[in-house]
């Protein structure tokens, strides 16, 4: 993902995690990263783990930032 966000001109801003759920470490992390470049926010769902999108999706659309998803390890099975 870094390298096609590269690829594209743009910067990778990464974000600390929290290691046990894989998600961002809070909504005032990704606050703090935010600038009036901020486009867009990549948000991957890995190892199957799929995580609450709603405490980001206010902050971000707020400041009009698009939200991009990367589901492709977030796969659920019977």
């Amino acid at each position: 993902m870094v390298q096609i966000v590269k690829e594209h001109g743009l910067i990778p801003v990464p974000v600390d995690l929290n290691l046990e759920t894989l998600q961002p470490i809070s909504v005032d992390a990704i606050k703090s990263k935010i600038t009036p470049k901020t486009k867009a926010m990549i948000f991957a769902h890995l190892y199957g783990l799929v995580y609450n999108m709603d405490p980001y999706l206010d902050e971000l659309e707020a400041h009009n930032i698009d939200i991009i998803e990367d589901c492709a390890q977030s796969f659920k099975g019977a």
